[in-house]
Formats: structure tokens, sequence, C-alpha cells
């Protein structure tokens, strides 16, 4: 299970030229190994991720809460067969083109939480409008699902991973969803990211404080719920807050955590937090690299991704969200080193009001804030160099592809630094 937030700053290598639009015209024999072969990725990733927990006070806090990943596979695979056994009926007929069923989805997603966020949401008319665009994105749901894993498939396929026997392994397979919830927590004494708990999605903000002031004052633990952007359960969640383009690019961030979990790079993923972020951030940079081909593809209409930074007075210097918080996590690091734990706590929350009073909203900046996005070396938060010499790695081998299948050999962030240390790389400016 990997828990992961897609950050938007990361700058991968040029991408190859765009191939044109392909279709899907229909495959039975195609279709029913790609059946197949989920079931088999299925059962294997649900037997890994159901181990036995040790019912820890951090566990027993986040009961109430906890998402089951057994009822939530079981329930999703029942809708995939569903959805396929609809499909074989003669006359079938999907609710939208395929070509253009993740675009529909998305545009009803968004005219959803427009309703959602109306004053007038309550009169008479609103509920039924709701609960008719509802029903068509409901509809519309398994086909963009489906356009999305193909796509995805035929870039994978263009990459080289396509087997004899026409499967991508393991098969691309997503749901689209609402985000769940994620607890982190870290010792307040260091920045240390300790065993997550996924929680149910849309928790409200006085729930999510009151776990985490429980936490601190019975563990004396650092804890903060977010939500995140996509688990590598099977099929994928993928996350529908952030339209098209982030579902993508968590699709295949996604898909990178399935494919390694059957080489030394995933099956080592715990092993250490170097090797965490290893894993992470090499799923960031290949995962953004494969999304951008999909989205030329199946949305070349889409515009590049907007400056979130806010307008700022020319006269000032513009504020800088990435060198402020790489900057205030140095300092708590150095504060944290010299044990002036409540100093480095009081710090965090005068930079968090920084960040506010910028147009950034942080609901809690603390250290597992740090030790969650530290996890993914392209992030603000990380002062890891890992993501950087993956840039340099990848620079040496001629197709994403090839990255891929080349760290997906290492199993510790050890291995892979001596194998980097050995290459003759141009300095760095």
């Amino acid at each position: 299970m990997r828990v992961n937030i897609p950050n938007p700053h990361s700058q991968p290598p040029p991408l190859p030229d765009i191939l044109p639009l392909k279709t899907f015209p229909p495959n039975p024999s195609a279709t029913m190994k790609r059946t197949l072969a989920i079931i088999i990725v299925s059962f294997l990733l649900l037997l890994i991720s159901q181990g036995g927990h040790s019912h820890t006070p951090t566990y027993l806090a986040a009961a109430p809460h906890r998402l089951s990943i057994l009822q939530w596979e079981a329930s999703h695979f029942l809708d995939k067969w569903w959805y396929r056994a609809v499909q074989a009926i003669p006359w079938y007929s999907p609710p939208v083109p395929s070509e253009q069923a993740a675009d529909r989805f998305f545009e009803l997603v968004e005219k959803i939480k427009q309703l959602e966020a109306d004053p007038g949401y309550l009169n008479d008319d609103l509920p039924a409008t709701l609960r008719d665009l509802e029903s068509q994105r409901d509809d519309v749901k398994p086909v963009a699902e489906e356009q999305l894993e193909k796509q995805i498939s035929l870039v994978l396929a263009e990459e080289g991973f396509e087997s004899r026997l026409g499967l991508i392994w393991p098969p691309v397979d997503l749901a689209l969803l609402d985000p769940p919830s994620v607890l982190i927590t870290s010792p307040r004494h260091a920045i240390e990211r300790q065993r997550d708990h996924i929680l149910e999605p849309n928790l409200d903000v006085p729930i999510r404080q009151a776990l985490e002031e429980k936490l601190l004052r019975e563990q004396d633990l650092s804890a903060l719920v977010v939500n995140i952007g996509g688990i590598a359960t099977y099929p994928s969640m993928v996350v529908i807050d952030g339209g098209l383009r982030r579902a993508v690019d968590i699709a295949t961030h996604e898909w990178l955590h399935h494919y390694w979990f059957f080489h030394p790079l995933g099956q080592n993923y715990a092993r250490d937090p170097d090797t965490t972020t290893l894993n992470e951030s090499a799923a960031n940079l290949a995962g953004h690299e494969i999304a951008r081909r999909v989205l030329d593809v199946i949305a070349p209409q889409l515009p590049a991704p907007s400056n979130p930074r806010p307008a700022t007075d020319d006269a000032d210097p513009p504020f800088s969200f990435r060198e402020t918080m790489r900057d205030t996590r140095l300092r708590v690091d150095e504060l944290l080193a010299e044990g002036r734990v409540h100093e480095a706590e009081a710090y965090m929350e005068s930079q968090r009001q920084l960040f506010l009073e910028n147009g950034y909203y942080i609901r809690k900046l603390n250290q597992a804030y740090f030790a969650f996005h530290g996890t993914y070396a392209d992030s603000p938060a990380s002062v890891s160099p890992i993501y950087d010499e993956l840039v340099q790695f990848r620079e040496t081998l001629p197709t994403v592809g090839d990255f891929i299948r080349e760290i997906a050999r290492f199993s510790s962030y050890t291995q892979f630094k001596i194998h980097f240390q050995t290459l003759d790389l141009p300095p760095t400016s």
C-alpha cells in the first residue's frame, strides 16, 4: 500500500513525440486474458496487504474512523466484474463514447462541486438537479476508468511493458473516488514517519483535530490527518478531487507501485526511510512523464498547470512557498537536533501563520507534516537529495521505460547510491 500526493513543482526530462489517438476495438481474447491477470494481481496484493495489526494505542485511537481495505477491495472487485458483465450484453450502449468519457466524468464532478457550493443549495430544485448529476457521473464512471486504463496501457506498451501475450503486467486497474484520509504520526523529538493508518474519506475537521490532540495528549505524538491523492490498492484508489490532470498523474504513479511490487524496489519499500523516499520519488518522476503523454492524447485541450502562487505587490519581492518551506524544514531540524522541541513547535506555528498571510492554507504544520511530505524528495518539505539524483539518473537512460526497469532492480537506497556514484555524470550547477 502506497500513499502519495503528487508534487506539481517537479520538472521531469523532455518527452518523446506523442503518438496519435488510438481507438480500442473489442477483443474478447485480450479482455479475458486481462481479466484473469487482474484476478491474480488482486489476490496477490490483497493477500500481502492483509497482515495482522498490532493493537497499538495509535491503532485503537484511529479504529473508529479506519477504512477497511478488505471491504473496499471486495466491493470494487465486484463492481469491475459487474461492469464487464454488462459490457458483454449485445445491446449494451455506453452512456458516452469511450474517447470522451474521462472528460465528461470530470466535467460532471466539477458541476456537482459547484452546485454543492451554491448558497441556494437547499432550495427545492437544487437537490433534484444534484441527484441527476450524480446519477450521470456514476453511469459514466466505469467508462472513464476504462478509458484511462487503456490509454495508460498504450503508453506503457510503447515503453516495452507489453508481454508476448499482449498484456501489461500488472494490468492497469483503477477506481475513481473521493479521497480517503491518512493518519500520520511522528515522535515530537524528531521527524520520523511511523506506521500510517488509512481513514474514511471526508472526515470533518473537528474529528481530525480531536484525533490529533488525543494522540498528542495521551501518546506524546505529533499527529496529522490529511487527504491523500491515491493508494496502491488493487484497483488503485485515484481521487477525483483536482480534475483529470491530477487523476492521470496519480493513476500512473500508483501503477508504478504495482509494477515495482514484483521487483526488489517495491518489495523493500519499507526497508528504511531513504528507500521509501527512493520509491515514492521515482514514482513521481516517471509518473509525471507518462501522465503527460497520456494527457496529450486524451485531453490535448487542457491548459498547462497554473501557478498556484497568489498575486503579490510588485513593490515587494515575491513570496516563494518552496524556498520558505525548505528553510522552515532546515530550521526545525536544527532545533530538534538540539532538543528544543517546544521552540521548534512554536516556530512551526509562526511559519504556518506566515504561509497563511501569503495565501497558502496549511491547517497544521508539525513534525508529522514534515514526516509525510518529506517522503517525497521533490517536495519543498523534504531535505533529501534523492530526487535530484533520480533526475540525473533518468538523464543517463534513453526512455522512461528504461528508467522504470533499471530503478526496479535496486533493493535499497544504499545500493542505488553506490551505483549512482559510478556513473559518469556532468557536474551540477
